[in-house]
């Protein structure tokens, strides 16, 4: 270790103090908005004018580990499933 990076280095005393506590503070509104719009865009959210609507679907226990096998197979969520499903479903229901 160098001088600079010692345990004992005055740039570094007041984190080895027992009383020591960060400060957190909270972001500016502007900044805070943002970053809750960054959140809204993050995988899972549709970006579909619509939204998305939250359902209650009952299926067999089997079904079900089976498709949360596929999915955590194929890195996506157990919702991106069932909709790319879905949507795969209608496709071929419109076709005939």
């Amino acid at each position: 270790m160098n001088k600079r990076h010692s345990p004992k280095s005055p740039s570094t005393a007041e984190f080895d103090q027992p009383d020591y506590a960060p400060q957190f503070k909270k972001a500016p509104p502007a900044e805070q908005r943002r970053h809750d719009q960054t959140l809204k865009r993050i995988r899972g959210r549709s970006k579909n004018a619509n939204g998305p609507r939250r359902i209650q679907v009952t299926l067999e226990q089997s079904l079900l580990s089976q498709a949360d096998d596929l999915a955590k197979q194929k890195h996506i969520t157990r919702s991106e499933l069932v909709a790319s499903s879905l949507r795969l479903a209608l496709a071929g229901h419109r076709g005939k």
